[in-house]
């Protein structure tokens, strides 16, 4: 006999699954709707809840301390359903795309209830296999995608039907898009609905992998970081690329041990870091071939010449004059529209022209300067608080089951907060309808383990 907990495990897999691909399965039906499949899922899972009568709050929720997030999230709701309203009921946008916005920026949230509140911790690994699965196979597709486009010189049967859907969603909205998607000349897309989301999902996958993965198989996990570090560079995408490299360090390579003053592990650790970066850059080399490894390495100066802006590519973009240049957009719009200061944008296409490329200043337009100065202290504390727990059971715990799960699942959050906040720095892509449900169910995480009393210290 199947037991309904069981079925809501899988339904939880395969609700992450559809939420990873939902834009791939956009593409196949040339339609919006099977982005609301995931949520269809979900309503099977809460009646079988209710049909269990399987409500049980959690012990760790007594905390009041657990409140200041859900105010929080309460706040962002209520940001969320004030512009959409007015911006719906004024004429500024159209209905359909008032209602678009609810479904993508409105729904997530119920996974931040359902995790806080009602899943259970085999429900969580669950929905971190399925992350770590999705990851992978997007990966691989960005890479094949990528090695098509570069070494080839051909574009895949998906990538044109990709490209032939943002246009027709763009006419559908009323406006044009011009997309490089089908261009040989342009970096790979990867199946999602942008590299850049594509290439997070990729980095979601890895860091879902490392969390299912005891600390004890050193070898697997060396294996994991091996083949998800050459899948990120064959993408192209310098953001990622900098994210796998700081989380790495910070979590495989000896960064807890230099915390804490364990000088000599941390340098073992770098030993190993090095050794594995010079084997995926050979392999990559292998793999790539020369044509695509040149343009790889090219790729990779102009970005780092434009982050530090130096060097001749003739573009006068430096990461300078891209802050500069979106802050004087973003000025001009406060000028017009001073409410939004405070109250910002919201989350349609009024206000500042977005898919920008420097992300945080697009994401302070839409949430207006206090509340999104007021998630960005949040998450920091989350995260260092996270992070304090990480150190001390990492070095000081006593290994139990309840200890290593909690630490697993708070490096996974920690780990997709560090993504986001890196990701801010160009695009934005915790807005994504397949990441914004991953960011409140470790928002979640965070709520459930953080207030969790601080037991080790050191000896």
């Amino acid at each position: 006999m199947i037991r309904p907990f069981n079925i809501k495990c899988m339904l939880w897999f395969c609700t992450i699954l559809l939420l990873a691909f939902s834009f791939p399965l956009q593409v196949l039906t040339m339609s919006p709707y099977p982005a609301l499949l995931p949520y269809f899922l979900i309503l099977v899972i809460l009646l079988l809840d209710v049909s269990t009568n399987n409500y049980q709050i959690s012990s760790l929720l007594n905390n009041c301390e657990n409140k200041k997030t859900t105010k929080i999230v309460s706040l962002y709701l209520l940001l969320l359903l004030f512009n959409t309203g007015w911006q719906t009921a004024f004429g500024v946008i159209s209905l359909y795309e008032g209602v678009t916005a609810l479904v993508i920026y409105l729904l997530p949230v119920f996974f931040y209830w359902y995790f806080l509140k009602v899943a259970t911790e085999q429900e969580i690994i669950w929905v971190l296999l399925a992350v770590s699965i999705s990851g992978f196979l997007v990966g691989v597709f960005f890479a094949y995608d990528s090695y098509l486009k570069l070494a080839v010189g051909t574009i895949s049967l998906y990538a044109q039907e990709a490209s032939d859907y943002s246009v027709l969603r763009g006419l559908e909205k009323g406006f044009d898009v011009f997309t490089s998607r089908a261009r040989t000349e342009h970096r790979s897309f990867g199946p999602l609905e942008s590299r850049a989301v594509s290439a997070s999902w990729i980095i979601l996958g890895f860091i879902a992998s490392l969390s299912l993965l005891p600390l004890k198989l050193k070898f697997l996990r060396r294996g994991i970081i091996v083949v998800f570090g050459l899948l990120l560079f064959l993408t192209l995408n310098f953001t990622a690329v900098v994210t796998f490299l700081v989380l790495i360090l910070l979590f495989e390579f000896g960064g807890t041990s230099f915390l804490v003053g364990n000088f000599k592990e941390w340098f073992r650790q770098f030993i190993w870091f090095v050794l594995i970066g010079e084997l995926v850059l050979y392999a990559v080399y292998f793999l790539a071939g020369d044509f695509m490894s040149e343009f790889l390495l090219t790729n990779i100066r102009y970005q780092i010449n434009m982050l530090l802006g130096i060097g001749n590519y003739n573009s006068p973009l430096t990461l300078f004059s891209l802050i500069k240049d979106n802050f004087y957009i973003y000025y001009q719009n406060v000028q017009h529209y001073p409410h939004t200061l405070l109250l910002g944008d919201g989350f349609s296409s009024f206000g500042i022209p977005k898919s920008g490329d420097i992300g945080f200043i697009e994401s302070m337009a839409k949430f207006g300067v206090p509340f999104f100065f007021i998630v960005v202290l949040g998450l920091v504390y989350s995260v260092l608080r996270a992070f304090k727990q990480v150190v001390s059971i990492s070095e000081f715990g006593n290994n139990s089951c309840n200890d290593l799960m909690r630490l697993r699942f708070l490096q996974f959050s920690i780990s997709v907060i560090l993504m986001i906040f890196i990701a801010e720095g160009h695009y934005s892509v915790w807005k994504a309808k397949s990441i914004l449900p991953i960011v409140f169910i470790v928002v979640a995480l965070f709520s459930r383990y953080i207030y969790v009393q601080h037991r080790y210290q050191k000896p």
